[in-house]
């Protein structure tokens, strides 16, 4: 069986017509701006989830007891902090930028390094209290 040129072309050309039209489709898209009551909504959902786990005190709070849960939330932040700096590492790993990866893994594991220096701190400080 003989394939003529002229239909691989005309193939081909309609090939190229259809991912044309669907990229300038794409570029098309034009995101639409959210009204006040969407931002006030996404706002209170984002208050209502910060503060869902938040524990409900049971009386007055102490300054240590103030103290011990600012340092669990400043934990939890530099725990998220060292997530998100490996996450981003893997993603650039990932889209080829093997040199920049380094660089955040690098930083990740200093910040590693201070969060378990500071926990084995609070430790050492309770269990030497009586």
């Amino acid at each position: 069986m003989v394939v003529q040129i002229g239909v691989i072309v005309a193939v081909f050309r309609k090939l190229l017509i259809v991912l044309c039209v669907v990229a300038l489709s794409g570029c098309a898209v034009t995101p639409t701006p959210l009204e006040s009551d969407q931002v006030e909504m996404i706002a209170y959902e984002d208050r209502e989830l910060i503060f869902r786990d938040q524990e409900t005190l049971s009386g007055p709070l102490g300054l240590e007891q103030a103290i011990a849960m600012s340092e669990g939330s400043i934990g939890r932040d530099h725990l998220d902090n060292l997530n998100r700096r490996l996450l981003i590492a893997n993603a650039l790993e990932l889209r080829g930028d093997s040199e920049e990866a380094e660089q955040i893994r690098v930083s990740a594991e200093s910040l590693r390094a201070g969060i378990m220096a500071e926990w084995n701190a609070a430790i050492a400080a309770e269990t030497a209290t009586p």
